[in-house]
């Protein structure tokens, strides 16, 4: 599921997330990043239970866009622990969107094993 950001939840959802986030951000006045919504659609099934996935039309909710400094959309931002950690600017595959949560998850699990190791 794609849960679709506004000013309200932005904070909630996005930066107090226990998981990766992958936010979005398109307009419906431009034809490249009308093809978005549909990758990330399949990226929140294929992940549901890893990350959190997101989306923002700038046209209605400019403002979170202006926040996170995006000036071009389609724009993919990926947060961990509320904080940007990856950012991709223009169309890209989904299999490079894959690449980036992967490494997100991977990195959730080692740190994850770490923090075990350290509590033994």
């Amino acid at each position: 599921m794609i849960v679709e950001i506004t000013y309200e939840n932005y904070e909630e959802i996005i930066l107090k997330s226990e998981r990766p986030v992958v936010l979005g951000f398109y307009s419906n006045f431009d034809g490249s990043s009308t093809h978005l919504p549909p990758y990330l659609k399949d990226l929140a099934q294929e992940y549901a239970k890893e990350i959190v996935t997101a989306i923002v039309n700038i046209d209605n909710d400019i403002e979170i866009a202006l926040d996170n400094n995006v000036k071009i959309v389609p724009s993919v931002l990926f947060f961990k622990d509320g904080k940007v950690v990856e950012r991709k600017v223009g169309i890209f595959t989904r299999g490079s969107y894959k690449d980036i949560i992967n490494s997100l998850i991977l990195n959730l699990k080692d740190e994850g094993l770490k923090g075990k190791e350290r509590n033994r």
